[in-house]
């Protein structure tokens, strides 16, 4: 059993952090509204998009007949809201939302193609994935041993996948 929550915000004042890494970066800021309500708000992304463009331009470089394609990145972002009503009971509004892309393929050069103009194999596959998560939900303590939780939801999971292939014929100007 695996419980993840999201903890309420800093009610003492506003703080945040921002953490920049190789591969990803995060963000997040949270602190009171009024005297009685609390935000929290995250986001992290990926690098790998950015960093992977020089490398494949110096791959695309060293190979005439070929070149690849590649993109990727993920994202995160998480937001709650917290309002006590008293000692016992709090309600809150969270939302998550998490996005991920990949791209990649090639283009070759046909191999069979003696003619100056030359041929072309273009391939191209495109991922696309995520989730959104909206939640609203009441605590209340009843006791030091007996707290209840009531809790609506909605989540919506999101895919794609897309994959091109052409056949470039120079000559004649045909894509097929």
């Amino acid at each position: 059993f695996m419980d993840v929550r999201l903890q309420n915000g800093n009610r003492d004042g506003h703080h945040g952090s921002a953490r920049l890494g190789i591969t990803s970066g995060a963000f997040n800021i949270s602190g009171p509204i009024g005297k009685k309500t609390t935000y929290l708000v995250g986001l992290r992304r990926s690098w790998f998009d950015v960093l992977s463009i020089p490398l494949v331009a110096i791959a695309n470089s060293q190979n005439e007949d070929e070149k690849m394609r590649f993109n990727y990145y993920f994202m995160d972002f998480n937001a709650r809201v917290n309002h006590l009503f008293s000692p016992n009971a709090n309600a809150f509004v969270s939302v998550y939302f998490g996005d991920d892309k990949l791209k990649t393929g090639t283009k070759e050069k046909g191999i069979d193609n003696k003619d100056a103009c030359g041929d072309f194999w273009d391939e191209k596959y495109d991922m696309h994935w995520g989730n959104l998560l909206v939640q609203t939900g009441l605590n209340y303590r009843l006791n030091s041993g007996m707290s209840a939780e009531f809790t609506a939801a909605y989540t919506r999971f999101f895919s794609s996948m897309k994959h091109v292939s052409n056949y470039i014929d120079r000559a004649q100007n045909h894509i097929q």
